[in-house]
């Protein structure tokens, strides 16, 4: 029986590192391609924007200049929960 479980365990944490990883790249797809988008148009309003609109601008921004470094980091990220799942103890 406990064996049984141990498996349940490695199972959910596989579900778990899967559906995280699968949030962090719509993220990051969403501060890519739409965010942008949503920066031209309040561009063209010309009116002054919230420290949270800034903030997500920016951090878009960032994220296109640096993607260099950010997909490398994202693929370790999501490879790296599944390593140390398929592990077996004892």
């Amino acid at each position: 029986m406990g064996n049984m479980e141990r498996d349940s365990n490695d199972v959910m944490g596989v579900v778990f590192a899967a559906i995280l990883a699968i949030l962090v790249w719509i993220a990051v797809a969403y501060l890519l391609f739409i965010v942008p988008i949503q920066a031209e148009m309040y561009a063209d309003f010309g009116a002054p924007l919230s420290t949270g609109m800034q903030l997500l601008f920016n951090t878009s921004d960032f994220l296109k200049h640096y993607t260099v470094f950010l997909f490398p980091a994202l693929m370790i990220i999501t490879v790296l929960p599944f390593c140390f799942s398929s592990r077996k103890d004892g």
